[in-house]
């Protein structure tokens, strides 16, 4: 389930989920790589991510992060933050979907662009 969700994110935020890697461009044996958020390193980044920033004394600072978003979208429904790989990745896939149109189209692009714009591992 882990990679159907992780694809699901990559194609919510305009990430490539799959890359193709030769080792030796002289024999071109391609393999491919994906990015799977459950990684331990993808994991911690992702929960981390901000997505607000605030400046104070002329210093910048993270005012939010992705798992603020997450934590706070599930209290406002009455239910346990997600503390599972799988069930913070359906929140946030719920939150970026925003079928229930809770979030503005900015606060979520700010999400999604902070997502697009951090470095992933891929195995």
């Amino acid at each position: 389930m882990s990679n159907d969700l992780s694809k699901q994110l990559c194609e919510l935020c305009g990430i490539e989920y799959e890359k193709t890697i030769t080792d030796d461009p002289e024999a071109f044996v391609p393999y491919k790589l994906t990015l799977d958020f459950t990684k331990p390193e993808n994991f911690v980044r992702l929960l981390n991510l901000p997505t607000a920033i605030i400046k104070k004394n002329g210093q910048e600072f993270s005012a939010k992060s992705i798992w603020w978003i997450v934590n706070m979208d599930a209290k406002d429904y009455n239910a346990l933050a997600p503390y599972y790989f799988d069930d913070l990745l359906i929140r946030l896939i719920v939150i970026l979907e925003n079928k229930n149109k809770k979030y503005s189209s900015e606060f979520l692009c700010k999400i999604k662009q902070s997502i697009k714009e951090a470095e992933w591992v891929y195995d």
